[in-house]
């Protein structure tokens, strides 16, 4: 709990001061005479003509909007994309493309600018309301690579509990919810578990043993071992070595959840994937769908859901920044 608590507190202390150094920032720009539009923390969207243009059908990366800068009078300042080997100068005000592909998982876009050759390069951080998704079809390997898909808009329907997520270029499809959710199996120790590691594994059932579950397993493989063969006393020694190794290594394995969902299971809900609709409003999945209403604390556009065999789709994993508007 100690160690929890000082996590807590140590990521108060740098969310507060990286919001205090974004309003130095905004403070120097103003007395420099540098301005964005729209402003610093403020909200990007696409430009609306493209919306409707077939152009960038399948190529949803390459659509743009515009930040405007206002430069300095009489100065220059360069500005720095997300991947960095961009820069553009500005020595008048203008306007500066922003791109789909520039943006990062939660929907923001970071930019650097470059006042002179004293000063280091300033964060510039704005919102969006896209995010993009990830989805294997039954076109495609699995286990192997997924494909990007750009979410537009999600709009909750209450009173139905279900979304509506759009796209560019595609259909908008529905996601209903239970009316009453149904827990995951929560991960069980003797001790309080404040965090779990979690990797993904080739296996499709979560797989949790205690620390006593484990060194029973042991013991149990050691057993079995030690019938089957006479063993010699080096290959003795080499065995008492081997179970000091695992001594060793059980007080870090014995809280690792190995699973082949990306989801971990804490605080998270299960359905059938009946409920996942698609754009037909009729049940379309036969397989299974994991959910969370926020992945990251404090932040209410931090909805998932994460599916296999549903739809037309293997595997999915969709951001839903209205899903905790349903809770």
């Amino acid at each position: 709990m100690k160690y929890f608590c000082l996590y807590l507190f140590f990521s108060f202390f740098l969310y507060q001061n990286s919001r205090a150094n974004q309003k130095q920032t905004i403070i120097k720009f103003t007395n420099w005479g540098l301005e964005f539009k729209p402003k610093l923390g403020g909200q990007l969207r696409i430009s609306p003509r493209l919306e409707q243009s077939l152009k960038f059908r399948n190529q949803e990366h390459k659509l743009y909007g515009f930040i405007h800068v206002i430069p300095p009078k009489g100065k220059c300042v360069y500005i720095l994309h997300q991947n960095r080997t961009i820069e553009s100068e500005v020595c008048k005000p203008k306007n500066i493309a922003f791109f789909l592909s520039e943006l990062l998982g939660n929907g923001t876009l970071v930019w650097h600018v470059l006042i002179n050759d004293r000063e280091p390069a300033y964060k510039l951080i704005w919102k969006t309301p896209y995010r993009f998704g990830r989805f294997v079809d039954y076109t495609m390997k699995w286990p192997g690579y997924s494909k990007k898909i750009f979410i537009k808009n999600c709009v909750a329907e209450k009173k139905l509990k279900r979304v509506k997520l759009s796209f560019f270029y595609k259909k908008s499809i529905f996601i209903s919810f239970p009316k009453i959710d149904e827990l995951m199996k929560q991960p069980h120790l003797a001790k309080p578990n404040l965090y779990l590691p979690y990797k993904t594994a080739k296996k499709v059932d979560l797989r949790m043993e205690s620390m006593s579950q484990q060194k029973t397993r042991i013991e149990k493989e050691n057993a079995v071992s030690g019938n089957r063969e006479t063993i010699s006393q080096g290959q003795e020694q080499v065995k008492r070595e081997h179970k000091q190794n695992k001594a060793d290594t059980l007080e870090d394995n014995r809280n690792i959840i190995h699973s082949d969902w990306q989801l971990h299971p804490r605080g998270t809900f299960k359905m059938n994937g009946s409920n996942f609709m698609g754009n037909s409003l009729s049940a379309k999945g036969v397989g299974e769908c994991l959910y969370k209403y926020q992945i990251k604390s404090g932040d209410k556009t931090s909805g998932v859901i994460e599916c296999k065999s549903t739809y037309n789709y293997k595997w999915l994993y969709f951001p839903l920044t209205c899903l905790s508007e349903l809770k």
